[in-house]
C-alpha cells in the first residue's frame, strides 16, 4: 500500500494505492464460505414434503502472484498461479465434491491438475483488475455438466477472476488522495439464491498519515 505524504494547508495527505514492484513476488491464501439452510418447524410441517437441508461451499485457494512488468500509470501485469486447493461443496446435506489437493488420495482427482495453472491479468493501483490477458486451463477428461467441470469452469470464468483479485477496500484512482478523518465507500451485492440478494455499504475511514523514512 502507497501512502506518500505531502503538505496542504498545513495537514498531511496520502495516495491510498497498490505500488507494485517488478519481479515481485507474494503468496495469498484466500478462503471463501458461504451457507444457507431451511428448516421446517411444527407439528404440521412434518413428513417427506417438509425435509430440512442445508447447502455450504467452501474454497480456500492458495496462489502466488509475479509481477512481470509495471506501465507508467502504475498498472502491473501478474501473473498468477495456483499451489494449493481446497474445495468443498455441499447441497441438500449431500456432499457433491470434497477436494483437498493435499491429501495424497485425491491426487489422481480431475481437480489435481489445476494445481501449478492459472492466468495472467492486469492490476491497477486501485485494486482492481483491469484486464484479464490469458487463462491457463488444465486438459482434463470430465463429463461436461458434471459436478466437477462446473467447479473447474467456475474457478476460472472471469467474474470469478475479477471477484479474487479485486481489493475493493480501496478508493477509486479519481479519489485517493486523502487525509487523516477523510472516508470512501463501495457497495457489495451478495446473492442468497432463491431467497434474493442483497446490497451492502461498506465505509472505510483514513485514520492516520505517518511519514517512512522521511517520506
Amino acid at each position: 500500500l502507497l501512502t506518500g505524504g505531502c503538505a496542504r494547508l498545513g495537514e498531511e495527505t496520502a495516495t491510498v494505492a497498490l505500488r507494485f514492484t517488478d519481479q515481485d513476488t507474494t503468496a495469498y491464501r484466500l478462503t471463501t464460505q458461504a451457507e444457507d439452510s431451511i428448516k421446517f418447524e411444527g407439528a404440521s410441517l412434518k413428513g417427506p414434503d417438509f425435509k430440512d437441508s442445508r447447502n455450504y461451499g467452501e474454497i480456500e485457494l492458495t496462489f502466488t502472484q509475479q509481477i512481470q512488468s509495471v506501465n507508467e500509470q502504475g498498472n502491473a501485469v501478474a501473473k498468477i498461479t495456483i499451489d494449493h486447493l481446497k474445495y468443498l461443496l455441499v447441497r441438500a446435506d449431500e456432499t457433491l465434491l470434497d477436494f483437498d489437493s493435499a491429501r495424497e488420495k485425491d491426487s489422481n482427482s480431475p481437480m489435481a491438475k489445476l494445481i501449478g495453472q492459472g492466468y495472467t491479468l492486469e492490476i491497477t493501483p486501485a485494486g482492481e483488475v483491469s484486464k484479464i490477458i490469458d487463462v491457463s486451463r488444465p486438459r482434463t477428461e470430465v463429463e461436461a455438466g458434471s459436478v466437477v467441470a462446473k467447479v473447474i469452469s467456475g474457478l476460472f470464468s472471469p467474474q470469478a477472476i475479477n471477484e479474487r483479485h479485486s481489493n475493493l477496500a480501496l478508493p477509486p484512482s479519481s479519489e485517493n488522495r486523502l487525509e487523516a478523518g477523510d472516508t470512501w465507500s463501495n457497495v457489495k451485492g451478495v446473492s442468497f439464491r432463491a431467497m434474493g440478494s442483497k446490497a451492502y455499504e461498506r465505509v472505510y475511514k483514513l485514520k492516520q498519515v505517518e511519514h517512512t523514512n522521511g517520506k
